[in-house]
């Protein structure tokens, strides 16, 4: 009995407790290659360099090489959409960080406006994240480049978030996209009808 019950309380303490995790993703744009992190608390999870090629994105780590194809389908879309909605309203935001590098060795104009235009669109996230969630730390820099060709983007962001959070979330976006999928196929049934 005595065992059972630590079994149902290490369960219960897993599903509570927040997990802590950081993701680094940079890609250079120009050079079409990049990395993306997943550590948890101190541990690397995952670690893979990337490029973009003929519809496909090429992971490559230490152990291996994966191909996978890009599909867009709307449902998996919608679904996605929903899900990172639902996760945003559940986590922790420790901190998120952005770093762009653009830079023209031939137009110096364009670097300082298009600098000029991602510093606005950066400002006007930091000011959403903030608002949803204040306790957070946002960062950004955009380093424009004169004398050379470049476009890095830079993403860190580090959060928490428990077990029973992300099953909530994936729950509840599945039941809101099937509503959603509800009413529009009465919507559909009503117009054919008139």
């Amino acid at each position: 009995m005595k065992v059972l019950f630590i079994i149902l309380l290490v369960i219960i303490i897993i599903l509570i407790v927040p997990i802590q995790l950081k993701i680094h993703f940079k890609y250079d744009v120009l050079r079409n290659r990049g990395f993306f992190e997943l550590k948890l608390w101190i541990f690397n999870l995952k670690f893979y360099r990337f490029k973009f090629k003929n519809g496909q994105i090429l992971l490559k780590n230490r152990k291996e090489t994966k191909q996978i194809d890009i599909e867009i389908n709307m449902e998996n879309v919608d679904f996605v959409n929903e899900l990172q909605k639902q996760l945003f309203r559940r986590l922790y935001l420790k901190y998120f960080k952005v770093f762009l590098t653009i830079g023209s060795d031939k137009n110096a104009s364009g670097v300082a406006m298009l600098g000029g235009v991602a510093n606005t669109l950066l400002a006007v996230l930091k000011a959403y994240v903030k608002t949803h969630k204040p306790t957070s730390d946002f960062a950004y820099r955009v380093y424009p480049q004169f004398d050379q060709s470049n476009g890095v983007v830079t993403l860190r962001t580090s959060f928490s978030i428990s077990i029973t959070n992300i099953l909530i979330s994936l729950i509840r976006a599945k039941i809101i996209l099937n509503k959603k999928k509800e009413q529009k196929n009465e919507r559909k049934r009503v117009q054919a009808s008139n």
